[in-house]
């Protein structure tokens, strides 16, 4: 086996190993490696040194059975947890049960090689070393080999679908397979019904006298569109595809014929996806500048309408929402998309006649009025996130490592959004001084504030993030390669941490005296400035082991960090803050 994939014996131990809470203290458990771990199955042919890969030729497919990394019988038990448990997450990419390691393998290796590193992680220095196996065949496959087939673009689905285990800050590449999957369905012919052919262009022959496509097909057709979907939410950006009538019957027909038990969870993440980017060009969310809906009962309007439709689609699929758990967070994701619009100030317009002539607030914890309507909006965002992050803490532990890249990503989102409503009303406010222009406007109608305060009380951030930060430190690994590469769920809490380290002084500053809380948000302002001038983005230091380096326990159930060595770890926590909240997204999409 290659060094990359030898593991570091003098690991430091994980930061987030699971603790004990205990009257505000946090006592670490002492053995890491003694937290269960779900299928400790692989094989020890995976640490042989004798069965390196570096054997093969320079354009050699790498064959994981055949160069000793798994046995064969360890390859079956991690097909068996992509077909049982992994495809209720994502099922537009099924293997029935007949399919074995040696009938997949043979007849479509890319997608074998693809599930085998979606599966593999337990072992993140195995798993990075074939994503980038992964990369070597889509190169020369696809880019100069000009293969076009089944196997590539379920494999291109496979492994989009939990990119996460192999994304590299700055360097992640999910908008190029996103368009090399889109080109395949393009190439062949997928995209269209069989009947309209005659209007179509295919580079496959063997296509076009086609008069059906078989069910691989389209659930390969709606598994791009939701990945599409997805990623354009995530980035905020338009969706590379648009849902179509040829889709609703692909959906509709797979339902009908169920003919493998995830295809009943086709129809509703297709129409969660579609309700979605409806929501997203309704506000204009990847540009809200440019938004046509302005003023509250337009706002208010809209929102009912999207709102009826999300609850339509959910008791339509009330019996399956409580059986799948990635089902119920989409729901209540979407209704936290839906009035994520209370957050932006271009959609609502102050007319003259909401303000009022008494005094303004001077209150510490609430500086920002708002109309009736906003604040509702706001409040059943607050206690929506809140729900969204208990149901997350319930999921087992072994289901979390068959979440898609876009489960984490919307948890993020979620973080973001919900520390956003809590701090909405201690930001400086325009309106308040237009308020206080308009003095002598003579009206009378009161607004109502938003108590920081009040909010955090509800949100209960801190004490909910310390649980996650103990729910990821359970799937942590503290494997680590010889390059100092950490797994994902490493990088993730560190960046759950940071933010929450940035939570609570921002809250502390919220209750000192203004000249404080002015100097210090310039202070804050002024160092972030600086490392962005100079390109000193650090989140990709996460991913990197410094042996011998700690830093301070700033939030209760996260394990100590060292900020980058440049870098105080105060000031490293606040840039992180401050990156995080300046977007609603914390992983990378672009």
């Amino acid at each position: 086996m290659p060094p990359s994939l030898l593991l570091s014996q003098d690991s430091p131990e994980c930061p987030f190993t699971p603790t004990t809470h205990i009257q505000g203290a946090v006592t670490p458990v002492s053995d890491p490696s003694s937290v269960p771990r779900p299928y400790s199955i692989l094989s020890s042919a995976a640490n042989d040194k004798s069965s390196s890969p570096n054997g093969m030729g320079e354009g050699d497919d790498l064959d994981i059975i055949d160069h000793g990394l798994l046995s064969l019988g360890d390859v079956n038990k991690l097909l068996d947890v992509f077909r049982n448990s992994l495809v209720d997450h994502f099922p537009f990419v099924v293997l029935s049960p007949s399919a074995t390691a040696e009938s997949l393998r043979r007849q479509s290796p890319f997608l074998f090689l693809a599930i085998m590193a979606a599966v593999a992680f337990e072992n993140s220095p195995l798993q990075r070393h074939l994503g980038n196996e992964i990369k070597k065949q889509i190169a020369s496959r696809i880019i100069l080999g000009t293969e076009k087939n089944m196997d590539l673009l379920q494999g291109l689905l496979v492994h989009m679908a939990w990119y996460h285990y192999f994304v590299r800050l700055q360097k992640q590449q999910m908008f190029l397979i996103l368009q090399l999957c889109i080109t395949l369905v393009q190439d062949l012919g997928l995209h269209r019904s069989p009947k309209d052919n005659k209007h179509s262009f295919c580079l496959d022959p063997r296509r076009t006298s086609q008069t059906t496509r078989n069910p691989a097909e389209k659930r390969a057709l709606l598994g791009v569109y939701y990945l599409s979907a997805t990623y354009a939410t995530a980035s905020r950006k338009q969706s590379l595809m648009n849902y179509s009538k040829y889709m609703e019957e692909c959906c509709q027909s797979l339902t009908e014929d169920n003919e493998f038990p995830s295809d009943r969870w086709i129809k509703p993440f297709i129409q969660l996806q579609v309700l979605s980017r409806r929501i997203s060009d309704g506000f204009c969310y990847d540009d809200t500048g440019n938004s046509e809906l302005h003023g509250e009962a337009a706002v208010k309007m809209a929102t009912d309408g999207f709102r009826h439709e999300l609850d339509h689609l959910k008791a339509a699929s009330s019996h399956k929402v409580t059986e799948n758990s990635a089902l119920c967070l989409d729901f209540l994701f979407l209704d936290v998309w839906i009035h994520e619009v209370a957050l932006h100030d271009e959609f609502w317009p102050i007319p003259d006649q909401y303000f009022s002539t008494g005094p303004i607030s001077q209150s510490p914890s609430s500086g920002r009025s708002f109309s009736f309507t906003r604040t509702n909006m706001l409040w059943h965002n607050l206690v929506t996130t809140k729900m969204y992050l208990e149901t997350f803490l319930s999921t087992p532990t072994s289901h979390l490592f068959h979440l898609l890249f876009s489960s984490w990503s919307k948890l993020c989102y979620i973080l973001v959004v919900q520390a956003k409503i809590v701090f909405f009303g201690s930001e400086s406010s325009s309106d308040n001084e237009h308020r206080r222009n308009h003095q002598s406007s003579g009206n009378k109608l009161e607004m109502t504030f938003w108590d920081t305060t009040l909010a955090n009380k509800e949100a209960e951030m801190p004490k909910l993030c310390a649980m996650l930060q103990d729910q990821i430190a359970s799937i942590t690994s503290n494997l680590v390669s010889v390059e100092g590469d950490r797994d994902v769920m490493y990088q993730l809490g560190f960046l759950i941490k940071s933010m929450m380290a940035g939570y609570e002084r921002r809250l502390k500053r919220i209750h000192k005296p203004n000249v404080d809380r002015i100097e210090d948000t310039r202070n804050q302002t002024a160092s972030r400035s600086q490392n962005a001038a100079t390109g000193t983005f650090y989140i990709s230091a996460t991913a990197q082991v410094e042996s011998g380096k700690e830093g301070t326990n700033s939030v209760e159930g996260g394990s100590a960090f060292g900020a980058p060595p440049d870098l105080s770890q105060e000031l490293f926590e606040d840039f992180i803050w401050g990156t995080m909240l300046d977007d609603f997204t914390m992983m990378p999409t672009v």
